[in-house]
């Protein structure tokens, strides 16, 4: 565990999503770290604000979607030869930008 607030039960799951990025990204570079970093994060943590914070300060991002109707169709349209399959895993990822 790198980076961890407590917030209510009834705030918003994106409430200060931003914020608790750049205290992640700061704290683990002044622990030195000058290398690739990668953030993995829940759908709580997606929307075009926080994608473009992370993409401004070069680290890598993988973070979930809800699979709403769109985004079902949009997977959809992905030619399957444009899937790989993780060698540590079963699991499929598509590597794809914006």
């Amino acid at each position: 565990m790198l980076h961890i607030r407590c917030r209510k039960g009834s705030a918003n799951t994106q409430r200060g999503a931003g914020r608790f990025g750049e205290e992640l990204i700061a704290r683990v570079r002044r622990a030195g770290a000058d290398g690739t970093i990668l953030i993995r994060a829940d759908s709580g943590f997606e929307n075009k604000r926080i994608r473009k914070a992370l993409r401004e300060r070069g680290v890598q991002h993988s973070i979930a979607v809800k699979r709403h109707k769109h985004v079902r169709e949009a997977i959809e349209q992905i030619d399957e030869d444009a899937w790989q399959t993780l060698a540590e895993s079963n699991c499929q990822m598509l590597w794809m930008r914006e």
